[in-house]
């Protein structure tokens, strides 16, 4: 078909243009190079495809692209001709050497942020040109975006205006749309005839979004599925995937792609000064952002290096109490310990506007601490300041200092510390330095490390007694322990309620104490509503803190309550930007809600920067899996047997892997007694059972998990009843329908 029409254009073109070859094939046209005889000059034919053509009126579509020609940009390629051969209807557009913007995010998958808000720039001048001529593209995509020699222009404009005008009720009748899935816009999905500017800038914006992210917000298997989720499916927030955009891009973003034209940008020139504004101040608008970078030791002790440590910690403690600074968890800022780094990138990656650096020496009992705040942006000393004092005296040195930082801020000065000074710090080395050791172990999830880190914990408290820090990391050691041993898990739970009560006789209303009291209760059958409030209600005491969004994203999504785990989703992400946890919690909530590739997209990042973990290698093979890639999975799944054999994740890693490969006599041994045992502890664990002997086609065994996981807290009604994606086999069951029943009830209340 392309050889036959190739012949008749070039003998209908052959006085003016001598067509060269094809290349390439679009939607609506195929393109051909030529060269213009009489300018001498390369040119590209566009000739719409017959289906297209045979369903317009040349006249009234010419009368259009002459409409479209008028339009003179620098960021508008512009046409030069227009005609029609036979049947056969074409456009003629400056030949562009350049790449396209598709071909360039084939290769690189992401742009640096700056050049993308420069190409969203570039266009949006075009296209505010165009709209106050009266012209809207209508089919803005990375295909149609061009660059020539460096400058971004916007190729096609007015053409699918054209076709659009030409032959809408017959390209209705023959089921031909104008658009293209990823980028159309709601309105322009729902077929509405009364398309204007803001159907571009929505388009503009998820172009934006894939030059961020690596795809356009919304995807699916056929173009019908892509093009519903338009209509119907909230935005995913760019900072799961790529947090270093930060909030104020994400924002802008969400605006330029509300479902209702009205509430969008009034111009494209706005969305485009909004992003250009959010990159240069890209900081949550009704708060401070500070990360307190690692403190230095000059001393040559080693015993000094926690030290330094301890004092980062207990800053970051103190400073988080003011609510109105946003402050970066420990666990991003604790990577630049080493690294050579300058303010301003390391205040781009962790979304902040303000850095505290800072060093610690010992000299015999005195300890002397020079401090310095620093405004990134422009990478001068906002204040500095030299504290000393007897090591004795640590807490209070470290609380004059964040109250120094809090005055030079000028925000709100922290609440008041508890009475009781060792409810919530540890002033002596020694114990610090055991705590930081164990918590070290408690995450390595392995077996040994949880018993040696509450040896460290106990060593700890037997230095300086009662102290609410260590008795919160002995109960999330606890918590932790049946899910990676499989051991004694209601022995453990009750000893996390006791470290619960131990932190409430300190304080009565501390964060930590309510987290684990949460995670005792989220433990329990029929516990899940309390265990959010308790959750919920620490991350109201504490809105910075790593561990409690951790849990509260975890615990939300699990039981269905999606708005709030999505905002702790975010603010964990924001709040500790380099961390794969924040990412593992963002793509189990991804997985819940059935966007399948947002999951993997997510959770690869996670498995990117902590490979090792065998909690983010699980989610990321079932993530994988669930999106029909049972190669890397099983990949995932061998390497998780061979490097952490002895962890529970790992166990349950291996029935889904002999469950998907349908090897029933290695699956039905690989549900051996002690994952059972984790799994009867564990809602999520349950749930995991369900699916794999679901997968092996043992319904009422499966029936039996999934009535245990829903006991647990598992009552996410959406994702049992549509989303698991190994659940088919019971779906059709009386049994499964009643249960889903039951949970549907309780997940409305």
């Amino acid at each position: 078909m392309v050889a036959r029409i190739s012949v008749k254009l070039k003998k209908a073109l052959a006085e003016r243009y001598v067509v060269e070859r094809t290349v390439g094939s679009g939607g609506m046209a195929t393109v051909y190079l030529a060269r213009d005889s009489k300018h001498d000059r390369l040119v590209a034919v566009k000739v719409l495809k017959p289906e297209f053509a045979a369903s317009l009126g040349a006249d009234r579509f010419l009368r259009e692209i002459r409409i479209a020609a008028r339009l003179s940009h620098p960021n508008i390629l512009p046409l030069h001709d227009s005609g029609r051969a036979g049947e056969l209807l074409y456009y003629i557009m400056p030949f562009v050497d350049g790449e396209s913007l598709a071909a360039l995010l084939r290769r690189d998958k992401q742009l640096p942020i700056p050049d993308a808000i420069e190409v969203a720039h570039a266009i949006s001048k075009g296209l505010d040109y165009a709209h106050t001529n009266g012209v809207v593209h209508r089919d803005i995509k990375p295909d149609n975006i061009l660059f020539n020699a460096g400058t971004a222009m916007l190729a096609d404009f007015g053409i699918a205006k054209a076709v659009s005008a030409a032959g809408k009720e017959k390209l209705t009748e023959t089921g031909m749309a104008i658009g293209t899935p990823a980028y159309m816009s709601p309105e322009q999905v729902s077929g509405e005839t009364d398309i204007d500017a803001r159907s571009d800038i929505y388009s503009l914006a998820c172009v934006v979004y894939e030059m961020l992210v690596g795809h356009p917000p919304f995807m699916g298997t056929n173009g019908r599925a892509i093009m519903a989720r338009h209509v119907t499916d909230p935005v995913p927030p760019v900072t799961t995937v790529r947090p270093s955009v930060g909030p104020a891009i994400d924002a802008a973003l969400h605006k330029a792609l509300e479902k209702v034209p009205m509430d969008r940008f009034a111009s494209a020139l706005q969305f485009a000064e909004a992003l250009a504004a959010a990159d240069r101040a890209p900081l949550a608008p009704d708060l401070t952002a500070i990360a307190v970078l690692p403190f230095r030791s000059l001393s040559s002790r080693e015993q000094d290096e926690h030290l330094a440590e301890g004092v980062t910690d207990e800053i970051i403690a103190d400073l988080s109490r003011s609510r109105a600074l946003r402050v970066t968890s420990r666990t991003s800022t604790m990577q630049y310990t080493e690294q050579i780094k300058d303010v301003r990138s390391i205040a781009r990656e962790l979304h902040v506007q303000y850095l505290l650096e800072g060093s610690v020496r010992r000299v015999q009992s005195t300890l002397r601490i020079t401090v310095r705040l620093v405004d990134a942006a422009t990478d001068t000393t906002v204040w500095s300041d030299k504290f000393s004092g007897a090591a004795r005296t640590l807490p209070a040195i470290q609380e004059r200092i964040a109250l120094a930082v809090v005055g030079a801020l000028k925000v709100r000065a922290p609440t008041s510390a508890p009475e009781v000074d060792s409810s919530g710090s540890l002033p002596n080395v020694q114990a610090y330095d055991r705590y930081l050791r164990a918590r070290r172990d408690i995450w390595r999830h392995a077996e040994e490390g949880i018993v040696h880190a509450l040896g460290y914990l106990q060593e700890a408290l037997n230095i300086v007694g009662e102290n609410a820090l260590l008795y919160a990391a002995i109960g999330e050691a606890y918590y932790v322990f049946p899910h990676i041993a499989g051991n004694e898990p209601e022995a453990c739970f009750q000893r996390v309620a006791e470290c619960a009560d131990k932190i409430f006789d300190l304080d009565s209303d501390a964060a930590h104490g309510h987290l684990l009291q949460g995670l005792a209760c989220w433990s329990r059958v029929e516990g899940s509503r309390e265990a959010l409030e308790q959750l919920e209600h620490a991350a109201e005491l504490a809105p910075n803190d790593h561990s409690v969004l951790q849990w509260l994203t975890f615990v939300a999504a699990t039981a269905g309550r999606l708005g709030v785990a999505e905002a702790a989703a975010q603010r964990h992400l924001v709040v500790d930007a380099l961390s794969p946890s924040a990412r593992r919690n963002a793509g189990w909530l991804a997985v819940v809600k059935g966007e399948r590739d947002e999951a993997v997209e997510v959770l690869g990042a996670a498995h990117d920067m902590d490979g090792g973990n065998p909690e983010v290698r699980l989610l990321y093979a079932y993530a994988l899996a669930a999106r029909d890639d049972a190669d890397a999975a099983t990949r995932l799944f061998e390497r998780m047997r061979k490097d952490t054999p002895q962890v529970a994740v790992t166990w349950i890693g291996r029935f889904y892997q002999t469950a998907l490969e349908g090897d029933r006599r290695k699956a039905l041994r690989a549900a051996s007694e002690k994952l059972k045992t984790a799994a009867r502890a564990s809602g999520v664990y349950s749930f995991h059972m369900a699916e794999c002997y679901s997968l092996l086609g043992e319904s009422a065994i499966a029936m039996e998990w999934l009535e245990n996981a829903v006991r647990l807290g598992v009552v996410n009604y959406p994702f049992l009843a549509e989303h698991a994606p190994f659940l088919d086999s019971l779906r059709s069951t009386e049994d499964f329908k009643s249960l889903t029943g039951r949970v549907k009830k309780q997940w409305r209340l």
